[in-house]
């Protein structure tokens, strides 16, 4: 293969790996917004059909954020706190420095729902989190 043919090779795999993940950051903000809006079943299926490999930190944490404000409303469920800790559990995996300033940006009124998700994330008996999570191919529905 010709070096011009490599090199367009590799430009349209990076727009694709871009384009994928856009549409990975889309839907963390359309479950967010249905957050916002009341609507926490959209949220819910919102954050579940995000693929979570190419995100960055902050992105796993603005999913955590979704699912455990999932979790603390009345339709929530174990499996929503223990998917909230597993998506800290990879943004720190990633970048613990972000993490950290993702919550120090945080609104003052969101940070004690992280910081419980954080604990949980990091607590000795997190078997019993880990129990409720599912496979990262029950996670994205496409």
């Amino acid at each position: 293969m010709s070096l011009r043919k490599t090199t367009v090779s590799l430009a349209v795999g990076c727009m694709l790996a871009a384009c994928g993940a856009g549409a990975q950051s889309e839907r963390i903000d359309a479950a967010e917004q249905s957050l916002h809006s009341g609507n926490i079943a959209a949220a819910r299926r919102g954050v579940e059909l995000v693929d979570t490999a190419g995100l960055s930190a902050a992105e796993l944490c603005r999913m955590a954020v979704v699912y455990a404000s999932v979790a603390e409303d009345s339709t929530g469920s174990e499996t929503d706190v223990a998917m909230a800790a597993r998506c800290i559990r990879r943004a720190i995996a990633k970048d613990s420095a972000a993490v950290d300033s993702f919550i120090r940006v945080m609104p003052v009124d969101q940070r004690p729902l992280m910081a419980l998700v954080v604990q949980l994330c990091s607590a000795v008996d997190a078997g019993d989190i880990r129990s409720y999570e599912e496979p990262d191919s029950v996670l994205y529905h496409e």
